[in-house]
């Protein structure tokens, strides 16, 4: 059975994911040179992210992915299992804007005073 990513370091990610650059890349028959220029990146960095040992940013690697013609894959990645609006709503139905400190439960504030009233 394969090791969850969750499980892996991001070293091991990085080295998965430039061996899946690489093999898009070939099976398409384009050049590190031709995909480095069609993606708006040094040679040096396409060949660093293929071998596992780039960060890049989020840019970088959409850009690359771009030029492969795969950025459509990262919609599998961070599409909701459901409806995001009945993902993301509280208790009263309304969307959520942020996520509650655990163990904090909901709590009544009072309205801000100067401190000076008695």
């Amino acid at each position: 059975m394969a090791t969850s990513w969750n499980q892996m370091s991001n070293e091991q990610i990085a080295s998965l994911l430039g061996e899946a650059l690489r093999g898009m890349r070939l099976r398409q028959n384009i050049s590190q040179g031709d995909l480095a220029t069609l993606a708006g990146v040094s040679l040096p960095t396409l060949n660093r992210m293929e071998a596992g040992t780039a960060n890049p940013s989020l840019f970088v690697l959409l850009s690359v992915l771009k030029a492969l013609g795969r950025a459509g894959d990262l919609e599998a990645a961070f599409a909701p299992e459901s409806s995001p609006m009945l993902i993301a709503t509280g208790a009263k139905g309304t969307p959520r804007k942020k996520a509650r400190r655990k163990g904090s439960e909901a709590k009544t504030i009072s309205p801000w005073t100067w401190g000076d009233e008695k």
